[in-house]
């Protein structure tokens, strides 16, 4: 199935998570995954300043079927993210030729 986040902000809301590999991870089943951050100050990190963790990892399943997109939409607020890769879109399948990534900023972030 599809695995999806989203993090909505009132009234200049934050949010600052932390962790050894990634700081927010989003893995879908068999389908897509996305990360949406909305009106949000977001500060993600992870630990490790190895390449393949990251501040924000999204990321299809091996078992991931019909070309997953994975995407990154940021609307208003702000993103840092931080580790040994800032932010990562990985297609768990290297058969997935047709997987789409995408990353969106809009309003002002």
């Amino acid at each position: 199935t599809d695995a999806s986040l989203t993090i909505t902000g009132e009234n200049n809301g934050s949010l600052k998570v932390s962790g050894s590999y990634h700081g927010i991870y989003v893995k879908s089943g068999t389908g897509d995954a996305s990360l949406n951050i909305n009106d949000a100050s977001v500060v993600a990190s992870s630990s490790s300043s190895y390449s393949g963790y990251a501040g924000v990892y999204v990321q299809s399943s091996v078992r991931a079927t019909s070309s997953p997109q994975l995407s990154l939409k940021v609307n208003g607020g702000s993103l840092t993210a931080s580790g040994g890769d800032g932010i990562s879109f990985n297609v768990g399948s290297s058969g997935d030729i047709g997987a789409t990534t995408s990353l969106t900023i809009s309003d002002n972030v």
